[in-house]
């Protein structure tokens, strides 16, 4: 059973780092983009997740999307991808829309994880924090999820 309680002071960790710790994360601030794509690394690797990232270029730098995946065997029947974005809009820390939704993916991957083995589950849930889907690379070729679902389509 998942401690609501728990949950929401997790929450509330996530939003508090993303928003007070690294702030703006916009194509102004690359190092930001940097430290908040490590941070989910590093979240996913802790709760014992198979993670990496897939960097790629825009402007003079490297952003990441970064996927993590859970699976409850070889071949599930269903498969999933929880797709958040991590970048903020120019001049704010996106706490309401992008911090907040990669802090309820990365409490979803948490409370799976802590069912698999107890429940019987046939799935794989890929979670993908997306850079970039922000002006001024929104509804560019830059995009974080345009850049995933080429690499994704290549693949099949």
């Amino acid at each position: 059973m998942i401690d609501i309680q728990q949950t929401v002071e997790r929450l509330e960790v996530h939003l508090r780092a993303l928003t007070e710790t690294i702030g703006e994360r916009s194509v102004r601030f690359p190092e930001n983009l940097k430290k908040t794509a490590d941070y989910i690394q590093s979240f996913y690797e802790n709760i014992g997740l198979s993670v990496h990232t897939e960097p790629y270029d825009y402007a003079d730098y490297k952003v990441d999307n970064v996927v993590a995946e859970i699976s409850t065997g070889p071949r599930p029947s269903r498969r999933y991808l929880l797709g958040a974005h991590y970048d903020s809009v120019s001049g704010t820390v996106g706490a309401d829309d992008n911090a907040s939704a990669i802090a309820v993916q990365l409490e979803t991957a948490r409370g799976l994880k802590a069912l698999l083995g107890q429940e019987n589950l046939d799935l794989a849930v890929t979670f993908v924090s997306f850079a970039l889907e922000e002006p001024p690379a929104y509804g560019t070729r830059y995009m974080g999820s345009r850049v995933y679902a080429k690499k994704a389509r290549k693949a099949h």
